[in-house]
């Protein structure tokens, strides 16, 4: 098994630093915000460590994303440091340090990041998760960690 990686700072944060990273999508009350990213690859798992100060902003993911990228990958998202808002498919979870949620890029997705935030994201190309004639659907909601 081999690994490759790369970090990655960015004194003002923005759509197009930050989303070839990750998958297409939109950064926004960002300018403000400086991070660091550490990438690591390890054959299908793309680990990224993501450090961010200076301001509070908001990453999509929307249908126009969806339509023009052949990007289909899940996305753990494990909070370190700060509290992250997710939503996607009507449902919105707050994830404090320590916990975790799971992310389809195939569908659209809101993230809430703080002022200051420390998150280890983890990614994994669908079709690693075996061949599937429908969409998966969810059964399970947000967990509460108190």
């Amino acid at each position: 098994m081999s690994a490759s990686g790369k970090i990655v700072r960015v004194n003002h944060l923005s759509t197009e630093a930050i989303a070839p990273l990750f998958v297409d999508l939109d950064m926004r009350n960002c300018f403000q915000t400086r991070g660091s990213f550490t990438v690591t690859n390890i054959q299908e798992l793309n680990l990224v460590r993501s450090i961010t100060r200076g301001g509070a902003f908001q990453v999509y993911r929307e249908e126009r994303h969806i339509r023009q990228s052949a990007a289909s990958d899940f996305f753990a998202c494990l909070a370190l440091r700060g509290q992250v808002t997710v939503a996607q498919e009507g449902r919105t979870c707050q994830l404090d340090r320590g916990d975790i949620a799971l992310m389809d890029s195939r569908l659209e997705y809101m993230l809430a990041m703080p002022d200051e935030r420390d998150c280890q994201d983890f990614r994994v190309w669908a079709g690693i998760m075996g061949k599937k004639e429908t969409h998966y659907v969810p059964t399970q909601g947000a967990v509460d960690s108190g």
